[in-house]
C-alpha cells in the first residue's frame, strides 16, 4: 500500500482535474438540462441534438471519470475509516494521540469526490429524462 501522503497527493490531483473539467462544462450541462421542450415534435430536433451532444461529450464522460477516480481511492478511504472505528472501539478517546491529519484529509477528499460523482450522476439522469420527454 502506498503511503497516505502519496495517496492524498494523487487523489487531490485527480479531484482537482475533475473540478476544473466540471467547472468548464457545468454551464453547458446546466443550460442543456434547463432547455425547454418545444410543443411541436418537428421543432424538437435542435434541442434533441444538444441533449445528445451534451450527454455524449460532457455529462457521461465526466460521470465516468468521477466514478473511476472514486473507485480508485475509495478502498483506501474505507479502510482508514474502518481502522479508525476499530481503534476507537478498542481504545476510546485515548486513541486521539494517533490522530493523522493526512489520513483524515484522504477520507475527506474521497467523500468530496463521492459528492461530485453523485451530482454528475444526477446531471446525467436529468439529461436522460429530458431526452425521453423530447422523444414523446
Amino acid at each position: 500500500m502506498s503511503s497516505p501522503s502519496d495517496l492524498l497527493s494523487a487523489e487531490s490531483l485527480m479531484f482537482g482535474v475533475l473540478g476544473v473539467v466540471f467547472g468548464l462544462w457545468y454551464q453547458e450541462i446546466s443550460d442543456t438540462i434547463a432547455a425547454q421542450v418545444p410543443p411541436h415534435k418537428e421543432d424538437r430536433e435542435p434541442v434533441e441534438e444538444q441533449v445528445r451532444r451534451t450527454l455524449g461529450s460532457k455529462a457521461i464522460p465526466l460521470a465516468v471519470a468521477s466514478l473511476l477516480v472514486f473507485l480508485t481511492f475509495a478502498p483506501n478511504a474505507f479502510l482508514l475509516v474502518w481502522k479508525s472505528v476499530v481503534h476507537f472501539n478498542n481504545m476510546g478517546f485515548s486513541n486521539i494521540s494517533n490522530y493523522n491529519a493526512v489520513d483524515v484529509a484522504l477520507v475527506l477528499v474521497s467523500f468530496m469526490n463521492c459528492a461530485l460523482l453523485t451530482y454528475n450522476v444526477f446531471q446525467v439522469v436529468g439529461l436522460l429524462g429530458l431526452e425521453r420527454r423530447i422523444k414523446t
